[in-house]
């Protein structure tokens, strides 16, 4: 892994960990094992971390959906489980990463530099998710069932990152929501 890479790792950890006020070049070079000053030499300014950290999450969002290009689905209830099954997916072995996305997420709210990044990993996975529902019949409103799902997938992993409920059934949740759509 490269240095960079490290000091990336590092970020998204301190992010899971302590949210975006804990993401310092400092913090970061002490949880990565890092000699001093790492941290800003690949990323110079708070800003800069803060926008690497997203795209650096980003790029690993990217990795998943290109996954679910892969999958069939044949009805809602395929939908339900697939896109179930990447929330599970999110708070189980992704925890660290769901975390740290959702702080950033949150902080894109209001900071403008944060903005873009987290707008475009939510078009790839409304792309995602639109090609998903054509492909299981749903003919209307697509793209804008699409980002209902995301958002709604969204605010459950938030809603489980901060309360954790441990009866907590994703796919029965993206099920209720597919139901929801009349599909």
């Amino acid at each position: 892994m490269s240095r960079r890479d490290q000091v990336l790792e590092a970020a998204i950890g301190v992010t899971a960990a302590g949210g975006v006020r804990a993401l310092t070049h400092g913090n970061v070079d002490r949880a990565g094992g890092l000699p001093n000053g790492t941290t800003s030499n690949y990323f110079r300014s708070r800003t800069a971390l803060l926008v690497g950290t997203l795209e650096r999450l980003g790029e690993g969002m990217a990795a998943v959906i290109g996954d679910l290009g892969t999958v069939t689905v044949r009805n809602a209830s395929d939908v339900a489980q697939v896109l179930g099954a990447n929330l599970g997916a999110a708070l189980g072995p992704g925890r660290v990463a769901a975390g740290a996305l959702a702080a950033l997420f949150t902080e894109a709210a209001v900071d403008p530099s944060l903005r873009e990044v987290a707008a475009r990993t939510n078009r790839l996975w409304a792309s995602a998710i639109a090609d998903m529902l054509r492909a299981a019949g749903v003919t209307d409103d697509v793209e804008m069932k699409a980002r209902y799902l995301l958002s709604y997938g969204n605010g459950l992993v938030v809603d489980q990152l901060a309360l954790h409920d441990d009866d907590f059934d994703p796919v029965a949740a993206m099920a209720a929501a597919m139901r929801g759509f009349g599909s």
